[in-house]
């Protein structure tokens, strides 16, 4: 976490005094766009494709206890498995990895 401050500080600081500009070109288009703005737009991507992933592993290893016959019956078996995978995560339960 400490680290992570650091960054964000030595970041702020660099791209504060910097108006630098970032040039995308594709094709015939041009997009310009600020060093911060671009900079700001990686982290938002970055941590937003952190949350899909994790979405989906969660998703996934709920699919897959279900399949296992983890689940009390058939008809509910998919939100009762959502239910506890979520009450398990919200619970801070980390998921142990089996190896294939």
């Amino acid at each position: 976490t400490l680290f992570l401050l650091t960054v964000a500080v030595v970041l702020a600081v660099a791209l504060h005094g910097n108006a630098g500009n970032v040039l995308i070109m594709v094709d015939t288009m041009r997009i310009e766009v600020s060093l911060a703005f671009a900079v700001l737009a990686l982290v938002v991507a970055f941590a937003a494709l952190y949350a899909l992933l994790r979405l989906l592993a969660w998703v996934r290893r709920c699919l897959t206890g279900c399949a296992n016959g983890n689940c009390a019956d058939a008809t509910g078996a998919t939100a009762s498995c959502l239910s506890r995978a979520g009450l398990s995560y919200l619970k801070g339960a980390t998921p142990t990895l089996k190896r294939i």
